[in-house]
């Protein structure tokens, strides 16, 4: 599974869901998940010093001109895309919050459920995750 974060540096919003998802992306380090921070609409040499100042473990791709996000229907950022491994969108969550952050845990969570129902995270502490 892949968590693709779509954000920008000028929005609170999307600052603070980057740092909420890193703490998803620490919590779940143990499992099959792929992450990528997308930048939409912004200059390279500004996602650059916002990332010298805020370092991410996710890969970061650039969507200057929003063609990306275009794509996809972003009307809204922060916004987080659950996409499987067959390359097929799972869920859409935004808005950014506490809110967003605990949905986006619960559906990557619910993806990594074995077929049994059994939680394999048992050591995810979800509010430590979100907070």
């Amino acid at each position: 599974m892949v968590i693709d974060g779509l954000w920008t540096t000028w929005s609170a919003a999307s600052v603070k869901s980057l740092v909420g998802l890193e703490k998803i992306r620490e919590q779940l380090a143990a499992y099959d998940l792929s992450s990528v921070s997308i930048s939409v609409g912004e200059a390279p040499e500004v996602v650059k010093a916002f990332l010298e100042k805020n370092p991410m473990s996710s890969e970061v791709t650039l969507d200057s001109e929003g063609k990306f996000a275009e794509e996809l229907e972003v009307t809204v950022l922060p916004q987080v895309v659950l996409v499987s491994p067959a390359g097929t969108i799972e869920s859409v969550h935004f808005g950014g919050g506490q809110k967003m952050l605990s949905m986006v845990l619960k559906d990557v969570l619910a993806k990594l459920m074995s077929p049994d129902g059994s939680m394999p995270p048992a050591d995810v502490d979800a509010d430590a995750a979100v907070e």
